[in-house]
């Protein structure tokens, strides 16, 4: 069978004068008729099952069938079936374990093992889950499976044929299956018969008659005195005379009602009573006794309904070949078109087909892996194209870029030389804005009765410091302040001291240059017996919250030690009060006003310094 193409079955039906083969195939889901081939194995003399293998064997070889699957007709008189109905809901899981323990129950105290199938009927007739089940002896079936299998038969399925012929009925006429009222399927073979009740579509009960057209055969023999072929060869032209008391036929057909009386007492004995009761409104013929002619009308006039000949036609022809019935069961079982399938496959072909069966799937899965995985790597491979392309395209970009890299290298350093060298200009030439807008500053921050006496930058200032051995000898405070290009004091005295000009400017390199990060300023608040720097804290928050300073604070004491007298003291001779002739000895150094001293540090800085390349340091503005 192709992976996803037709797939055929071949039904086989052995029986202990022919063997039948029906040929079916399944062509977008129909059911295809592809041929039939009979082997009468009487009239080739094989007596025994070895020969019958072997001939089996030839025959099909001979029909180029061997290479096809096979499901084989187990006889019904080898299996036992019974309809039992189970717990409305139970199914899956729940349900085999069910069947199973209602398949011992049938087994009875038998040691043996038994192979069993179930189908899930239709609810109806009193039942509400009812299921028919059907089991054989393992060793039955395993034994005529390996015959099968060591002819060369590549089997995958065994039916049995009683139903097998009831699946003919319910495909070659399926308005059978809405018929509520019983109905009997008698399949007449060669020295059994198997008779079926039908209702609904379902197959109510099922048993095997010892009887078969060996009967007609006997009589017809008996009464032609003839042999027992000659009697068979009479018996295809022999019809069932009803006016004719003295014919054969009739008193062997007596044999029959007798035999299907007695089976059809026993199911309605067990049958529920919704349907026991009702009488049968057809019966249905197959197998070889079916083709005797007048057996029909005779069943129809005994049972007072009507009865039909059924079996499938040969391609071109109306006929039916009741013969045939069985074997197109079979088929169709295989093909799982079969309206009930009871499979009674050994455990080890069962296995094995279940496996074939989803290799299918197994293989889609495969195949679609495949695709996802070549897709994905298609993709893949269109992401790897697109992607070098754009990193071909960068390195371009970059090679072009690579050339003008020297360039590039040569004005960022022609930029950080001229960078350098605007550092002074930068650094000195805002200084003096530097202190106009300090002085703005402390204008506007200085409160009512203070002012400032003093201003200048962190250099000045420090350069203003006595060095460690004139500190002792210098005299405190009669130098006048002076101006330097620096720094800038308000003295009260006109005279300036000369300025050698050599010492004010020293050659420094441009990178090392100090920054103006603060001023000094100094001056006097009103003074107050309590809480006298209040005036002072005043100011200071003032200066704070400027945009131009930033941490305005108090000098300490080592900071403000050697600068304070030489800043102050000039003016105390100002702002002592005068000397009171009345009291020549009163001191004159009564306090009058609060001296202070701030450091006042800038927010920015004129020159932002940064390290180069090299590890020396940059200067950017």
């Amino acid at each position: 069978m192709a992976l996803f193409g037709n797939k055929e079955f071949v039904g086989l039906d052995v029986g202990t004068a022919c063997v039948k083969a029906v040929r079916l195939a399944l062509e977008a889901k129909e059911v295809v008729f592809k041929g039939a081939e009979v082997f009468n194995s009487r009239e080739e003399g094989i007596l025994d099952e070895d020969e019958l293998r072997d001939s089996l064997s030839a025959w099909l070889t001979e029909l180029k069938w061997t290479g096809l699957r096979y499901s084989v007709g187990l006889p019904q008189y080898f299996a036992t079936t019974q309809v039992s109905d189970f717990p409305p809901g139970a199914s899956g899981e729940t349900l085999d374990g069910m069947v199973d323990f209602e398949t011992h129950q049938l087994a009875g105290i038998s040691e043996e093992s038994f192979i069993s199938g179930y189908h899930v009927m239709t609810p109806d007739y009193g039942r509400e889950n009812p299921v028919l089940i059907g089991i054989c002896r393992e060793s039955v079936v395993n034994e005529r499976a390996q015959n099968y299998v060591n002819a060369g038969i590549r089997l995958e399925e065994f039916a049995m044929t009683g139903v097998a012929a009831a699946n003919t009925l319910f495909h070659l006429h399926p308005e059978v299956q809405d018929i509520k009222t019983p109905q009997i399927l008698l399949d007449i073979g060669h020295e059994n018969t198997n008779m079926l009740v039908i209702a609904g579509g379902q197959v109510l009960f099922a048993s095997s008659l010892m009887f078969g057209t060996t009967r007609y055969a006997d009589a017809m023999k008996a009464r032609m005195e003839c042999s027992q072929d000659e009697a068979e060869s009479l018996l295809h032209n022999a019809a069932l005379d009803q006016q004719d008391p003295n014919c054969p036929l009739r008193v062997t057909t007596r044999q029959l009602e007798s035999e299907m009386r007695a089976s059809i007492d026993h199911w309605r004995a067990g049958e529920r009573q919704e349907i026991a009761d009702k009488m049968f409104t057809h019966i249905w013929l197959c197998g070889g006794g079916a083709k005797l002619a007048g057996l029909s009308d005779h069943l129809a006039r005994t049972y007072g309904c009507q009865a039909s000949v059924v079996g499938p036609s040969l391609p071109g022809e109306d006929e039916p070949h009741p013969e045939l019935a069985t074997a197109y069961g079979i088929a169709l079982q295989g093909l799982e078109k079969a309206r009930i399938h009871i499979s009674l496959c050994p455990t080890a072909i069962r296995w094995f087909c279940d496996r074939k069966k989803r290799f299918v799937y197994v293989a889609a899965a495969e195949i679609l892996f495949v695709l996802l995985a070549c897709f994905g790597l298609f993709q893949h491979h269109r992401s790897l194209v697109l992607e070098q392309k754009e990193i071909l395209a960068e390195k371009n970009r970059l090679e072009q870029c690579k050339v003008f890299i020297p360039d590039l290298d040569n004005t960022r350093d022609l930029m950080r030389h001229h960078e350098k060298m605007l550092i002074p200009f930068a650094e000195l030439g805002n200084r003096a804005a530097r202190f106009i807008s300090t002085i703005e500053a402390i204008g506007e921050a200085r409160g009512r009765g203070s002012w400032f006496i003093y201003l200048a930058d962190q250099f000045s200032y420090e350069e203003g410091k006595p060095k460690e051995d004139e500190e002792a000898s210098r005299a405190p405070e009669t130098k006048p302040l002076r101006a330097t290009a620096s720094g800038l004091m308000f003295a009260s005295s006109l005279e300036e001291e000369e300025t050698d000009a050599s010492t004010m400017f020293e050659a420094v390199p441009v990178t090392k240059m100090e920054q103006l990060t603060n001023m000094v300023a100094a001056g006097y608040t009103p003074y107050q017996k309590t809480n006298r720097l209040q005036y002072v804290k005043n100011i200071v928050k003032d200066l704070d919250g400027t945009e131009l300073l930033e941490g305005v604070d108090l000098l300490s004491r080592p900071v403000r030690e050697g600068r304070e007298q030489g800043i102050f003291n000039p003016w105390q001779r100002v702002l002592s009060p005068p000397p009171n002739p009345r009291k020549p000895k009163a001191r004159r150094n009564r306090v009058l006003h609060t001296p202070f001293m701030f450091r006042l540090p800038f927010v920015t800085t004129d020159v932002m310094k940064m390290a180069d390349e090299e590890g020396k340091e940059g200067a950017r503005r």
